[in-house]
């Protein structure tokens, strides 16, 4: 999953790098569509971990073979989150004086920097919930309120990508 994260950081950054950020920004409907997808797939997730009532069938070890769909899931969970999209429009562009022939550094070292960050940030986050699981696994209403308050911030995330909907229309 930590592999999928940072993989999918590497993306913003390479879309940021390259500009296709400023899509984005001077499509608003593009965000909130992706705002849309974000908040699906994280409805989605609270209701594998509400419905099963503990997170057994959802973050229960996996074997070896299952870190593909781990590493999907860690991919998309990415990929799907717009403030990392915001992050590449705001922050990158600063860095980037679009004249410099040094630019292609700077821009590879913010990649360097960015990905040994969530590593390092990631990684601790990992470690202490991977700690933490056995107690939510045995705990029905623990994970059902897990999935019940990742649904609320998806319907949140869906409140204002249908206000965003409805300000471009």
């Amino acid at each position: 999953a930590l592999a999928g994260i940072v993989l999918g950081g590497l993306a913003h950054m390479a879309f940021g790098l390259l500009g296709l950020g400023l899509l984005l920004q001077a499509a608003p409907l593009l965000f909130n569509a992706l705002l849309l997808a974000g908040a699906l797939y994280v409805a989605y997730l609270g209701w594998q971990i509400a419905a099963a009532g503990a997170l057994s069938a959802s973050a229960q070890a996996r074997p070896p073979s299952a870190w593909p769909r781990t590493l999907l899931q860690g991919l998309l969970t990415c990929l799907l989150n717009p403030k990392a999209y915001l992050f590449s429009v705001t922050v990158l562009p600063q860095f980037l004086t679009r004249h410099s022939s040094q630019d292609w550094l700077r821009g590879l070292s913010l990649v360097a920097i960015t990905a040994l960050a969530q590593i390092a940030i990631y990684g601790v986050v990992a470690w202490a919930a991977s700690r933490g699981t056995q107690q939510v696994r045995s705990s029905p209403w623990l994970s059902r309120s897990v999935g019940l308050l990742l649904i609320g911030t998806a319907a949140l995330a869906l409140w204002q990508s249908w206000r965003g909907f409805n300000l471009e229309t």
